[in-house]
């Protein structure tokens, strides 16, 4: 209980939503990730840092985590990527608004097979209205080293980009 209060009460809070749980928000995310590559870097193991952005969100104000879930698609993407990773890994919010997952102990191959798994369940997924995603990716120690590199490379390495959106077609429609 005394470490709990050296934690900023802003940081204490991660639970926003029954949906998921683990959903943390920017300074938990953060004082998290933090932790998670510092014990990257004692145990000399990897550590992937995946960001997935609605394209044309990287300018947009940072949600606060409580709406992000009101906000297609970035809420409905959460719900589905905290539904589909290890108890071990991170989800949460960075200070720019993405939705990012830390992949811990994983490299960025396999990091990119999680990837792939995600893109193809978010592609048969009806947000209601079409929407472009994008992933990144970036691993330490192969393509950053501190927590605020990581997240530029991740940004910039892109992984795979999505369509998401369009509404499955009845089941007495012919599918071509």
């Amino acid at each position: 209980m005394a470490s709990e209060a050296l934690i900023p009460m802003t940081i204490m809070s991660t639970a926003v939503n029954d949906d998921v749980p683990r959903l943390l928000g920017p300074d938990m995310f953060a004082f998290e990730f933090d932790a998670e590559l510092r014990r990257a870097v004692r145990l000399r193991t990897q550590l992937t840092l995946v960001v997935v952005e609605a394209v044309g969100d990287r300018e947009a104000t940072p949600l606060p985590v409580t709406e992000m879930y009101s906000t297609p698609p970035l809420g409905q993407i959460a719900k589905l990527v905290g539904t589909r990773i290890r108890e071990t890994d991170l989800l949460g919010q960075t200070a720019a608004g993405a939705l990012s997952l830390v992949l811990v102990d994983a490299d960025y191959e396999h990091s990119t097979h999680v990837i792939n798994r995600l893109v193809s369940r978010i592609e048969r997924e009806a947000f209601g209205q079409p929407v472009k995603i994008q992933f990144g990716a970036a691993c330490y120690p192969s393509h950053a080293l501190d927590a605020a590199s990581l997240t530029r490379e991740a940004l910039s390495r892109r992984v795979a980009n999505c369509h998401g959106g369009i509404e499955p077609a009845p089941a007495d429609s012919p599918s071509y």
